[in-house]
């Protein structure tokens, strides 16, 4: 069974992180908004909200990672959920 995303918010910095999959990080990219965090073969772990108070538009997030749809709306669903 495939894991499924895991949304935590850190109230005192503002921020969240949605993890999308249990991998070593092994680089960054800022997409403005949020950074995804991505393994060393390309396949985004998770992502970081920089601001709670304005949510990443969730279609272009999924633009940027369609294959990682499901994961992607689930966690964001769950990060909505606790803002």
């Amino acid at each position: 069974m495939a894991q499924m995303p895991d949304a935590s918010i850190d109230h005192e910095a503002g921020a969240a992180y949605v993890a999308l999959r249990e991998a070593a990080v092994a680089h960054t990219r800022d997409h403005g908004g949020f950074i995804a965090d991505y393994d060393e073969d390309g396949r985004v772990v998770g992502l970081e909200v920089l601001t709670l108070e304005r949510l990443p538009d969730l279609d272009a997030v999924l633009a940027l990672f369609p294959e990682e749809e499901d994961r992607i709306r689930e966690g964001m669903r769950e990060l909505a959920e606790q803002v």
